[in-house]
């Protein structure tokens, strides 16, 4: 399997010679390692949605006892769900390299799946199990485009089809899907949140911020300002299309 990161700054020269989306820019609030202050979020389907899930959910992660496994820059990423994890479940991960391991957990989130490795839709029921479990793909896997869009992307996991179903199904009206056949597929999400969907992902911003800054500072470190500049720059400029798109 290819690094995330890789991954991400293929993506980010495909943008440059293809207009395809780079990733990554945010503003600031609240800092609470626990669920228990950002109201209506259960953390079990935040962490749910914080899974990478690529090529399903068990392709390389084990089945019996592991949680879930990072790219290096993703280390925000891991304090903040070990720092909850314990706080809200009273459960220490424990953490080998980039990958966490809990047997009482892993059988938790394990069970929200069906034979096929995808997530069960029919345990998709109340909004704020809905809006948790957005919070926490936006979380891993989104982008604050401006005041009023967001922005959803996934490579190579099926959880994009309940994704599309729980963003309509909490009421998102506004939706432009992008699906691009690349290696890894991309399965990209453009929306308007409801207003209190909104609310669950600005809540997260300190804590979305520090994992951008994260992934930006490798990007820098590994390809230079300038190639990072020319990325930024496309970014700004597929941002202002999808705003007009939206409005």
């Amino acid at each position: 399997m290819k690094i995330y990161l890789i991954t991400l700054v293929t993506m980010g020269f495909s943008f440059i010679v293809n207009e395809i989306e780079a990733q990554k820019n945010k503003p600031t609030i609240d800092t609470t390692y626990s669920l228990d202050k950002i109201s209506k979020l259960n953390s079990t389907y935040f962490i749910l949605g914080t899974l990478n899930d690529y090529m399903g959910r068990y392709q390389y992660v084990g089945r019996n006892n592991q949680v879930d496994r990072y790219y290096p820059y993703e280390k925000p990423l891991m304090l903040y769900l070990d720092s909850l994890i314990e706080n809200d479940f009273h459960i220490k991960l424990t953490t080998v390299k980039n990958e966490t391991f809990s047997k009482d957990l892993s059988t938790i989130l394990n069970s929200f799946y069906n034979d096929q490795d995808r997530l069960i839709d029919s345990l998709f029921k109340s909004t704020e199990n809905i809006n948790s479990f957005l919070s926490g793909v936006y979380y891993r896997f989104g982008e604050k485009i401006n005041s009023s869009i967001y922005k959803i992307q996934l490579a190579n996991s099926s959880k994009h089809q309940i994704c599309y179903k729980l963003l309509k199904r909490t009421g998102c009206n506004k939706i432009f899907y992008k699906y691009l056949k690349n290696i890894p597929a991309q399965f990209i999400f453009y929306f308007e949140p409801t207003e209190e969907l909104r609310c669950c992902f600005d809540k997260l911003t300190v804590q979305k911020k520090k994992l951008d800054d994260s992934y930006e500072e490798q990007i820098q470190s590994r390809y230079g300002m300038e190639i990072y500049g020319e990325m930024k720059k496309y970014g700004k400029k597929r941002n202002l299309l999808i705003g007009k798109l939206l409005k």
